[in-house]
């Protein structure tokens, strides 16, 4: 057995897209991967290759992309020690948001970063790691996700479903909507 290679598998735990060069809805993207073994691989276009491998103190859950691959991105990964990481061109940043409970949610919406948590709340950050606010929810976070529209001007909101079959509709922590 000595000529058999040693061989270390592992699960995929969240995915997400990076678009490569051109910020369009046909251009050409990269599946990046967060797996089980605290790792972020980027995937060459064909999916065939690794181009990048990112190593993390903790198993990512929740990925959040921003950017282009070949100009300048962010990687936001919400990950099981409860805490938020951020991946600027494939180096971990420093400032490490933690949390209180664990996530069951990301997004990020323009230079903000919500995060739902098991404990009903949706915390909202700067990117760079200060806390904006809270928002306090009558019943556990089942889904969260942004919401956009573009008709007579740009329009941006979250979305919390909630377990009890509530949808909610934000704008920063401003309630607009229940569904």
């Amino acid at each position: 057995n000595k000529s058999v290679p040693l061989v270390q598998h592992t699960s995929i735990t969240c995915m997400s897209v990076i678009k490569q060069q051109m910020d369009e809805p046909s251009a050409v993207s990269m599946l990046i991967l967060g797996t089980e073994s605290k790792n972020i691989y980027f995937l060459d276009p064909s999916g065939t290759r690794i181009v990048q491998k990112v190593d993390l103190d903790s198993e990512p859950i929740f990925l959040s992309v921003v950017g282009l691959y070949s100009v300048e991105y962010r990687v936001t990964v919400a990950c099981r020690d409860a805490k938020i990481y951020t991946i600027k061109n494939g180096s971990v940043l420093h400032n490490v948001i933690e949390l209180e409970t664990m996530p069951v949610g990301l997004i990020r919406m323009d230079k903000n970063i919500h995060v739902g948590c098991m404990d009903n709340v949706v915390h909202s950050y700067h990117f760079k790691g200060k806390k904006n606010h809270t928002v306090f929810l009558p019943h556990p976070i089942s889904c969260m996700t942004a919401m956009t529209g573009t008709r007579a001007k740009s329009f941006k909101a979250l979305l919390v479903a909630l377990k009890n079959g509530d949808i909610r509709m934000y704008n920063g922590k401003q309630l607009l909507h229940v569904l």
